[in-house]
């Protein structure tokens, strides 16, 4: 299960895009390419950085974010922002895991957050959950479809204590495993169709999720939009939803209102857009680059992330507002041989973080940016 849009590493499904940061950690990834821009520099705050990555962030106020991603050590690895410094924060570890990789994170409240991904135990790969109760993250089981031999969770939202959505991964068939506030159990998603590969959910109510991602293997069957209405998960037709090689990543969705980024072919921007009545694309610009994630504050104000695509690729990002997509200048730490950001949260239109990773020498190391409005400066 590989696409143009994911590298496999550890015998995992492979098509996972945000997984990209994992593939620059394991040495894997395929060149990405842009020089910085002229004069940036890598501004370091306080912060905590380690070898490895970080796939995703969210943030319930502007002194408590979560950043989830995994170390050389092939270990799951969380991070909280207190309002003035990252401090890496113990996980543990399901009883005989040989290794963790927990790739996306949900918070409701300051007591109550959820990360998901998968684990690896008597040569099996197995999906598993965090919970996070105010003072520690402690491994939840989930229900898996029966006759599953390999299986992840790659993506989570939650709307409540009682509410949460994860994407699924697995062989022989993707998944999807809703939290009720008592047990993480699975659903198939039929009607999104049997070559349906999500990416990542978005909800706005417990009703009211989307899902985005690709068809196919991400080279030949177009884009996957998929809505929960509170009874089944439905495919959506969108322009792009059979147009080959094109894959979208990231979703970020509002009341009546939804962003969704990632590439055409994997070599250019692409994104749509849900205005509450139909999807439709908002050209992202030509660069050499893909997007992997996105945050929207309001319907006409939305930050995507990602790395570009030519030579030794770099951080790329670009803004939503007045209705267009700009490029805005990102940094790339001094030195790096390759950087990317593939997560992305805001707390409001002047205080948003990116997540991801660089290569420096033959070693990947976890990134975190900051953006003020105005700029982006490296903060770890």
């Amino acid at each position: 299960m590989t696409s143009s849009f994911g590298t496999s590493r550890c015998g995992r499904p492979g098509r996972r895009a945000r997984r990209f940061a994992g593939a620059l950690a394991a040495g894997l990834a395929a060149s990405l390419i842009a020089a910085a821009p002229a004069g940036a520099s890598a501004h370091v705050v306080a912060g905590s950085s380690f070898g490895g990555f970080l796939n995703d962030v969210t943030c319930l106020a502007a002194a408590d974010c979560w950043a989830f991603g995994q170390n050389s050590a092939q270990r799951a690895v969380a991070e909280h922002w207190n309002g003035s410094t990252w401090t890496i924060v113990g996980v543990a570890s399901p009883p005989g895991a040989v290794w963790t990789y927990l790739p996306s994170v949900s918070c409701v409240s300051a007591t109550d957050c959820w990360a998901v991904g998968q684990y690896e135990k008597a040569a099996r790969s197995l999906a598993y959950a965090e919970h996070w109760n105010g003072t520690a993250w402690s491994p939840v089981a989930v229900t898996v479809p029966s006759g599953s031999v390999v299986s992840l969770l790659i993506s989570v939202a939650c709307t409540s204590a009682a509410s949460c959505w994860a994407v699924g991964a697995g062989l022989p068939s993707t998944f999807m495993e809703r939290w009720n506030g008592h047990a993480w159990t699975a659903v198939l998603t039929p009607r999104l169709g049997s070559e349906a590969n999500p990416e990542r959910v978005s909800c706005v109510s417990g009703a009211d999720c989307w899902v985005s991602g690709m068809h196919g293997n991400g080279s030949t069957g177009g884009t996957l939009i998929g809505h929960w209405t509170g009874k089944a998960w439905t495919a959506v037709t969108t322009p792009t939803s059979h147009v080959p090689a094109d894959g979208l990543l990231g979703i970020s969705c509002q009341v009546g209102a939804c962003m969704t980024v990632g590439g055409r072919g994997n070599t250019h921007p692409l994104a749509q857009r849900w205005n509450g009545s139909a999807w439709a694309v908002t050209p992202a610009g030509t660069a050499a680059a893909v997007l992997y994630a996105v945050a929207c504050v309001s319907p006409r104000d939305c930050l995507a992330l990602g790395g570009t695509r030519a030579g030794n690729g770099q951080v790329f990002a670009e803004r939503w507002s007045r209705s267009r997509w700009r490029v805005v200048p990102a940094r790339s730490p001094r030195g790096a041989l390759t950087s990317s950001l593939v997560g992305v949260a805001c707390v409001s239109a002047a205080d948003c973080w990116g997540t991801g990773s660089y290569v420096k020498g033959s070693a990947a190391h976890s990134l975190i940016e900051h953006w003020n409005g105005t700029a982006w400066s490296i903060v770890t």
